[in-house]
């Protein structure tokens, strides 16, 4: 893991003329999102009814003429802001969390003479969701005498101190659009109301009653007509997961555009939506997978992989329910073909390491093992 390094110091020392503030994230692959990495976005052009020419990132609806879209690279989101303040003597570093969960940052002194820190390095702090906190402050013990400092640090996704909740329920994580005619026929009461003479209230009364039954069934009706579709990679898996981040991942091999629903409720903590293009070329593709990180009520985290490029309908700081559409499949980043990547995480003293989790369907609890296929029953 490549970790940043914060120079300073007087008498002696040799401080960076241009301080790297620079930031290493582990991801759901733990791969590391760098500045050089490249990203795309779609821009449209066309002409509105005067004829005059306008650049979008989304689709027209005024076009009259052709529409071109063309996709261009970007440069990554910034989820981590660090900061400093105050004068050498003095210093205080600062930093804001972006994302809709808790992250852990890690700190340790490469080198240091005649300083002291607080909270003494190397040392952690937790940064919670959307929050701006001070983690450090570095002073010199004797001002009279030389004194430097390199600061290393690097951040984690998670809360430490989170225990996954064994008795947790996981949903698949695909499944049909919900829009069935059986859930259709729930509506056509109250549609019939509306032509007849019954108080409004008493049809939006039912209205919303049927909306809440809806959402409810909506997740078991898409599960129970999914098509069946085969685990490629299971646990353990001599392809790619071997390592503690993606040991307990599995590949469930699907169609481009499939709906990717959440296994498990939560708020959603970070989103990549930007990327195109899949390979295995680990050097070139490997932190280019679209993906959704969603933080659960115990603290664990599910990841959600290689989705198609700007499919994701969720937000950061979003709640979303079990079984509720997020996304849709893709291949993108380090893959060999269309597949979902699905993993559950947390934090263990500054590392990311995958959990072991089954699947329920139909209330049976269903190992996601290679070869396997889920779904359709």
């Amino acid at each position: 893991m490549r970790c940043q390094e914060i120079n300073s110091g007087r008498a002696g020392a040799r401080p960076s003329s241009s301080p790297a503030f620079g930031l290493t994230l582990l991801l759901a692959l733990a791969l590391l999102l760098t500045a050089g990495s490249a990203w795309s976005k779609r821009i449209y052009s066309y002409k509105d009814e005067q004829g005059v020419s306008h650049f979008s990132d989304r689709p027209p609806t005024d076009a009259t003429g052709e529409v071109s879209e063309q996709l261009i690279k970007v440069d990554p989101k910034k989820m981590v802001f660090l900061r400093e303040d105050g004068p050498d003597t003095d210093k205080r570093f600062s930093l804001w969390n972006g994302y809709g969960g808790p992250i852990e940052v890690l700190m340790r002194f490469a080198a240091a003479t005649n300083v002291v820190s607080e909270p003494a390095l190397p040392g952690s702090r937790v940064i919670a969701a959307q929050q701006h906190s001070l983690i450090l402050q570095v002073q010199p013990i004797d001002e009279r005498r030389p004194w430097n400092y390199s600061l290393s640090y690097h951040y984690v996704p998670g809360d430490p101190a989170a225990q996954p909740d064994p008795s947790a329920v996981y949903r698949l994580p695909f499944g049909a659009r919900p829009e069935s005619n059986a859930l259709r026929l729930l509506f056509r009461r109250p549609l019939a109301m509306l032509r007849s003479d019954r108080p409004i209230g008493e049809v939006f009364e039912l209205f919303w009653a049927l909306r809440a039954l809806h959402l409810a069934v909506a997740p078991l009706v898409a599960e129970s007509q999914s098509t069946p579709l085969h685990v490629d990679q299971g646990f353990g898996g001599e392809y790619s997961h071997k390592d503690a981040h993606s040991f307990h991942a599995v590949d469930i091999a699907m169609d481009e555009g499939t709906p990717i629903r959440a296994a498990r409720a939560g708020v959603v903590m970070a989103v990549e939506n930007d990327f195109y293009g899949a390979g295995t070329d680990l050097a070139k593709f490997g932190d280019r997978a679209n993906h959704i990180r969603i933080l659960h009520s115990d603290g664990t985290m599910a990841v959600y992989a290689h989705l198609a490029l700007e499919s994701v309908i969720v937000g950061i700081g979003d709640r979303v329910r079990a079984g509720e559409l997020i996304a849709k499949s893709g291949n993108t980043g380090f893959s060999s073909g269309p597949h979902l990547h699905f993993v559950i995480q947390r934090n263990s003293g500054g590392t990311l390491v995958s959990v072991p989790f089954a699947f329920t369907v139909n209330g049976q609890r269903v190992e996601p093992t290679q070869g396997k296929m889920l779904g359709g029953q």
